[in-house]
């Protein structure tokens, strides 16, 4: 109880300071020099996938900036004092929702803006969105009351975000409607050639190899799409905010892995590797390389676009497990 006050208390201090450090910055701080004569729509969101989505849908009609850039954890960013500032010039502040970036609600009550906050899959019909968790072992209860927020595992879902972005932005620019909705038509499209491609790679894989064991509990809407069962994780959450397994449930879920058959495990790119490898190393099976699955990579790195993170992540999955991918050309 205490160590959850202390938590809760430094978070309160630790905003107190951002509104104290962006009400003393000067009001050339807040202007977005990519859009100097003001005709765009300033959007913010919260990290590098939704801003990527909003660009395509967008357009030359927006300008957009994220909070949490590439290679950054939604789930544990830290407010900076300009992030205010933005929000507060922003036409339009978007977000995932169900607790992905808890501190996004948070920040923008404290800002004061009148730009209106959207989470985008809570404005989806709750019985489209599936359990935070997706395996149910005796002895371990995993009971989440939210949704899982990590829609974009499947990327069906994703185009379901795709249409709210669409709708958001034609509200408030409605005379650019058709070429917000042909954009989005496009992306949709492109998305449904992506879904194709990694159902065809997830087929060479055999079903009784289709387990996973990953870093945190974030691949509900892949297993559902393409049959995977998941064994677990090693934090246990939809949240890379929780603190790493102690040695009694690093026991437990080592002895789940090897009841299980999981012949490799999956760290993703982040905090929470370390976890996984020392997991791995006791149940004596092997580690994938890492996936990446709550934010984009650098340019240069392997999942510099949603595209190339779901094709990264999938040939990485189906090559450990036995399965095959065919050559880039095929």
């Amino acid at each position: 109880m205490y160590s959850s006050l202390a938590k809760k208390l430094s978070r309160l201090i630790f905003l107190s300071l951002i509104l104290f450090l962006a009400a003393c910055q000067p009001p050339e701080a807040g202007v977005w020099p990519e859009n100097p004569e003001g005709h765009r729509l300033q959007i913010v969101t919260s990290f590098s996938l939704l801003q990527e989505w909003v660009e395509a849908v967008g357009g030359e009609e927006v300008v957009v900036r994220s909070f949490v850039g590439a290679e950054g954890d939604p789930h544990t960013y830290q407010a900076r004092p300009g992030d205010l500032r933005m929000m507060v010039d922003a036409a339009l502040v978007l977000g995932i929702g169900y607790e992905f970036e808890s501190w996004l609600p948070r920040l923008h009550r404290s800002s004061e803006t009148t730009s209106p906050l959207t989470l985008l899959a809570e404005s989806l019909p709750e019985e489209s969105l599936v359990d935070g968790h997706a395996c149910d072992h005796e002895g371990h209860d995993h009971h989440h009351d939210l949704p899982d927020p990590h829609l974009w595992m499947d990327v069906r879902m994703t185009q379901k975000l795709i249409d709210r972005i669409e709708a958001e932005l034609i509200a408030i620019r409605p005379e650019k409607a058709e070429e917000f909705a042909a954009n989005a038509e496009a992306y949709r499209e492109e998305l449904t050639l992506l879904d194709r491609q990694l159902v065809s790679w997830i087929s060479t894989v055999p079903e009784e190899n289709r387990k996973l064991f990953t870093g945190h509990d974030v691949f509900a809407y892949f297993a559902e799409r393409f049959g995977f069962e998941v064994i677990g994780s090693a934090l246990g959450s939809a949240s890379t905010e929780t603190k790493d397994p102690g040695a009694g449930e690093i026991r437990e879920l080592v002895q789940r892995i090897r009841d299980s058959g999981v012949q490799v495990v999956f760290p993703e790119a982040g905090s929470d590797s370390r976890a996984v490898r020392r997991i791995a190393e006791e149940a004596d099976v092997a580690v994938a390389p890492d996936l990446y699955t709550d934010y984009l990579s650098l340019p240069d790195g392997p999942a510099s676009t949603y595209a190339e993170m779901m094709r990264h992540n999938v040939r990485t999955i189906v090559e450990a497990l036995g399965g095959t991918v065919p050559g880039e050309n095929e």
